[in-house]
Order: structure tokens, then C-alpha cells, then sequence
């Protein structure tokens, strides 16, 4: 018997041309025009822009909608942290077509290439959640679309549970979620080019719950493919949801957006793995949480 998992995951992928997006500048604050005009502040030379993960939903009309997430939108912490190091700009996307499709739409890559042309020396994409799928794979795909760096913040790598749950969201919205499975994950392991060499890339990690932040695994944010390819990592204390909303994170993320983040050697990955791993530990000694659990799952994105 065909497990229905299996029967969704066969379902059609939606086109590319059916996923509406929307680029918002965020910093310095958009002016009152309906639509104001993307601008460069005078002599800056990086560009930042923000790329959301899943969002939970629970009526269809809503699933084809790009909205910013809060954290995405002027005044937040996490842009008010990143204004000193550049302009900041917002991507939204709706959910209604898979990870793959968002990352090589047409839509990001044009949007990528209208901040590109403002003139800036620098583009850094910050991929939170699913997005960090997303702004991987762009880069891996287009590697000539002038990113020069990727901060992945708590991505679902090597997958997430989630997708188990598919058959109770939004149907129009499975195709996004399931796109996130630890199969679907593989598939696109096996297709993929790898971090371009002259692409600076770092997972920031979090480890709130010490194996984890929570959702997902210190493996599932840092894989092994990653490990081997010298991407470095950042730990960062706290949960999955809280990585972009709290000033702790927003530190940690601007300090990657800020600081050059060369390839390491193997000495220096053995050593984080290490670190990681003496945490995990220190983490199992840990009285239960309030949710009645110490240990992280690979559960959502």
C-alpha cells in the first residue's frame, strides 16, 4: 500500500511563476510612497537582505501571500542590529510551491540582482529556518549572482519532521512543507554543486536545549556535507523560534555579517564538533524542561 507521505511528495511541483514575492527595503526606513524605490545609502558598500522560513498558516487564501515575518521589518531587533553594518532589505515569498522552487525563481533572482545594482561591493543573504534552504541553494545554483556571503541561521539541512504533518495544513501549503523532508532533503543533497569556493558561508547554530534549539539537532543545522566542505559554525544559546527575534542572536548574527568567515581546516571543525559535542552532554545532565523533555528533535522548520 502507497504510504500517503509518499503520495504527496509525487504531487506536481508548482510553477515557478506561481509563487508571489516581494523585495522591501527595511533599513533605512521606506518613505510613505506605495511602493518607494529600492536606494544604496551614500558611501554604503553592503547590502543585507533577510529571507523568512516556514510560516504557520491554517486557511489556504492566506498560503500564496508574501508577508514579512516581524522580524524581517523595520524597528525589529534584529534589523536595528544590522543597520550598522549595512542596508537591509526583506524578501517574502508564499508558501504554496517548494523550497527548490522559491530558490530558483525567477522573482529572488531578479531581486538579488536589483540590490546588486545599486552598487553595493558586498550582498550577504541571512536565511532563517527554511530560508536557509533557500538562500543555500541559491547560491549553489547561481553562483555568479554577486552574493558574496550566506549566514544560515538554524536551517533544517538534513531535514525535519514536520512534513509528517502535511495531511493537517493548508492543502495548497504541503508542497512547501514537504520540500522540508528529510527525503526531499536527500534528493537535493545528491543534486547538489556545493558552496561556491568565492561564497563565504556560516551556520549559525543554536543550542539553547545544548543538543539543539529545540526543533532541530546540532547534526541537522551543521551536517556533515557542510563539515567536509570547511563551513564554519557559531553556536548561539537559545531556541529555534528566538534565533532572530532576541538581541543575543541579532549580535551573533550581525558579528557573521560583519566579520569575513574564511573555510576551515579539518583541525578547526574537529575542534567545534568537539565543543558541540561536550555540550550535548552537559545538556543531558539538565533537569527536563517545562515541555517535559531535554532532547532535540529534527521536528520543524
Amino acid at each position: 500500500m502507497i504510504n500517503l507521505l509518499t503520495v504527496l511528495l509525487l504531487a506536481p511541483v508548482q510553477a515557478d511563476d506561481s509563487v508571489k514575492t516581494c523585495l522591501v527595503q527595511v533599513h533605512p526606513a521606506p518613505g510613505k510612497d506605495a511602493a518607494p524605490p529600492l536606494r544604496r545609502s551614500a558611501g554604503q558598500q553592503r547590502a543585507i537582505v533577510l529571507i523568512h522560513g516556514y510560516r504557520v498558516l491554517w486557511r489556504d487564501a492566506l498560503v500564496p501571500e508574501a508577508s514579512l515575518q516581524s522580524w524581517q521589518q523595520s524597528g525589529s531587533i534584529l534589523v536595528r542590529a544590522l543597520s550598522k553594518e549595512g542596508d537591509v532589505f526583506s524578501f517574502a515569498y508564499g508558501q504554496n510551491a517548494g523550497v527548490d522552487v522559491v530558490a530558483g525563481s525567477a522573482a529572488l533572482r531578479d531581486s538579488i540582482r536589483r540590490v546588486r545594482a545599486l552598487g553595493y561591493s558586498e550582498v550577504v543573504l541571512v536565511g532563517h529556518s527554511a530560508g536557509g534552504l533557500v538562500v543555500r541553494q541559491f547560491v549553489e545554483d547561481c553562483p555568479d549572482a554577486g552574493v558574496t556571503r550566506v549566514v544560515q541561521v538554524s536551517a533544517p539541512n538534513l531535514g525535519s519532521d514536520w512534513s509528517k504533518q502535511a495531511v493537517v495544513l493548508p492543502k495548497s501549503q504541503r508542497p512547501f512543507v514537504l520540500s522540508l523532508s528529510e527525503q526531499a532533503r536527500r534528493e537535493r543533497a545528491g543534486k547538489a554543486k556545493g558552496i561556491p569556493a568565492k561564497v563565504q558561508f556560516v551556520c549559525i547554530v543554536g543550542v539553547g536545549l545544548g543538543s539543539g534549539d529545540g526543533l532541530l539537532s546540532v547534526s541537522c543545522q551543521w551536517p556533515d556535507e557542510l563539515q567536509r566542505q570547511g563551513v564554519p559554525a557559531v553556536p548561539l544559546k537559545t531556541v529555534h523560534l528566538m534565533a532572530v527575534r532576541t538581541k543575543v542572536g541579532a549580535d551573533v548574527i550581525a558579528r557573521a555579517v560583519r566579520e569575513k568567515q574564511p573555510r576551515w581546516n579539518e583541525t578547526k571543525v574537529r575542534e567545534m564538533r568537539d565543543s558541540f559535542a561536550r555540550g550535548h552532554k552537559t545538556a543531558s545532565s539538565r533537569p527536563m524542561s517545562e515541555s517535559g523533555s531535554s532532547s532535540t528533535t529534527k521536528a520543524s522548520p
